[in-house]
């Protein structure tokens, strides 16, 4: 989930008006990958936090994003 979550998160502030759908993604499978890393079950628990924070930038960017193109 982690390494999801921080693909998702670069990709969402590279795609622009997409980063909007794949931001939310990051943001929870970033989510889930901590819960599980803080659970003992995985370990990449700053993967996971880096990908949660990349997709909360990525959602905002698209609504820059939007806002310029409105």
């Amino acid at each position: 989930m982690g390494i999801a979550a921080l693909v998702l998160g670069i990709v969402s502030l590279l795609t622009g008006v997409a980063g909007l759908v794949l931001g939310t993604l990051a943001v929870i499978f970033g989510g889930i990958g901590i819960g599980r890393a803080n659970r003992g079950e995985a370990t990449n628990k700053t993967m996971a936090g880096w990908g949660l924070g990349l997709g909360i930038a990525g959602i905002l960017l698209s609504f820059v994003y939007f806002a310029a193109l409105a």
